[in-house]
């Protein structure tokens, strides 16, 4: 888990399919534009027994949400989205899984490669890959 603590800034060049899954019902327009424009930040720190995962992106309330592996959580998403989530290490992977309060299932997958973080979220609505490089 500790090689995923820090600040990442999104490589938005390489998102592939990222804008078409967030516009697939998931977020207003206008907010899915707002993120992919001014760009984002993830920050993963230590926090007491658990983490804190905090998304920034200019012009956007930041979201912020604490977390410890294995316990199931209820955490807020870009657009107001509340979903029940539950995070596990999976060797060097965190694997995340959740469900929207629309009943949409999510399978988010982090792993860092070459220094970078890549994190493919898949469900119903399609799948996206984004890319952070450390800040």
């Amino acid at each position: 888990m500790e090689a995923f603590l820090g600040k990442w800034k999104a490589d938005t060049s390489r998102d592939v399919g990222v804008k078409e899954y967030m516009s697939a019902g998931l977020m207003p327009p206008e907010v899915v534009e707002k993120i992919l424009t001014n760009g984002y930040t993830l920050e993963i720190v230590k926090s007491g027994s658990g983490y804190r995962a905090e998304m920034t992106s200019p012009g956007s309330p930041t979201i912020s949400n604490e977390f410890q592996l294995g316990k199931e959580i209820t955490l807020d998403g870009p657009g107001g989205l509340k979903l029940k989530s539950i995070s596990k290490l999976d060797g060097n992977k965190i694997v995340e899984d959740a469900t929207a309060e629309n009943g949409l299932k999510l399978n988010i997958v982090r792993e860092i490669i070459n220094g970078e973080l890549k994190m493919v979220t898949t469900s119903q609505a399609g799948e996206m890959t984004q890319y952070f490089k450390r800040c």
